[in-house]
């Protein structure tokens, strides 16, 4: 039987509905069971079609359905049949059917590869390649994130960090730097794969959490009162309607900075 080949990974079965649906065979059991060792008899004799689907990825249809509508015979100069009962029916083949008498039969298309077009005519080419001039010396990961992140953005941090802690947290003795608020900034992008419960566990001695290159680079009590002040704008002079006032600055910085670094247009040699 085709269904027991071994390269045959699945297959579908269509059954023909009765031709009179009220007659029913008592002796082939309950017709609404459902399972393929108890069908009617009106099944049984019903015609089938079987759409088997190989390993190799070929579709075999062995079979047909009777429907009772009269055939129509191809026409031999015309390389394409629509089908004429309800695609609902019957399933798609991989492969065109043969020239003969059909009760069904559907379209052979032909598929072709080729590359997708980029969309733009042919007198407007893409721009000229060359490297943005930030990339005609080496860059290390460290300096590209230092482009970003400059003296510009992290004296701004400083400064609304240290007004916020002495002006309206009542915290005279704050002070920091921009190598301070550098060191917070790694410590926070270490945090992001580096995961623990809480980040002051870092500074812990046990060896499953502690992280000796942080302990080393800042103490814990200094990295708690950083993150307790951390301000990128004066609260004193917030727009109202701006829901992201807060942040605001440091938004404005990183945008100018995206678009002197990285041009619209960025294609290498």
């Amino acid at each position: 039987m085709i269904l027991e080949d071994d390269d045959v990974i699945s297959a579908d079965v269509y059954i023909a509905p009765p031709s009179d649906g009220n007659v029913s065979e008592e002796d082939s059991g309950d017709e609404n069971d459902g399972t393929f060792d108890n069908l009617s008899g009106n099944q049984l004799r019903a015609s089938a079609e079987v759409v088997t689907f190989r390993a190799d990825g070929d579709k075999q249809t062995v079979g047909g359905l009777d429907d009772n509508s009269e055939d129509v015979e191809t026409d031999d100069d015309d390389d394409d049949i629509d089908s004429i009962h309800d695609t609902d029916t019957a399933p798609t083949t991989s492969v065109c059917p043969p020239k003969k008498k059909l009760s069904l039969q559907k379209k052979c298309r032909n598929w072709t590869k080729d590359d997708i077009g980029t969309g733009l005519p042919t007198q407007h080419p893409w721009p000229p390649k060359q490297l943005p001039l930030f990339l005609h010396e080496h860059q290390t990961p460290s300096t590209m994130f230092g482009m970003f992140f400059d003296d510009e953005v992290l004296d701004g941090i400083v400064e609304q960090s240290t007004v916020y802690a002495k002006r309206d947290k009542g915290n005279h003795s704050f002070e920091t730097n921009v190598d301070e608020v550098r060191t917070l900034i790694a410590i926070l992008l270490i945090s992001g794969y580096n995961t623990v419960p809480r980040r002051t566990m870092y500074w812990e001695q046990s060896s499953d959490v502690h992280n000796k290159a942080i302990a080393a680079a800042m103490s814990r009590n200094k990295f708690d009162e950083l993150m307790r002040y951390l301000h990128v704008s004066d609260n004193l002079h917030l727009d109202s309607a701006d829901r992201f006032a807060k942040i605001r600055p440091l938004f404005t910085l990183l945008n100018e900075r995206c678009l002197l670094f990285c041009p619209p247009v960025l294609s290498f040699q």
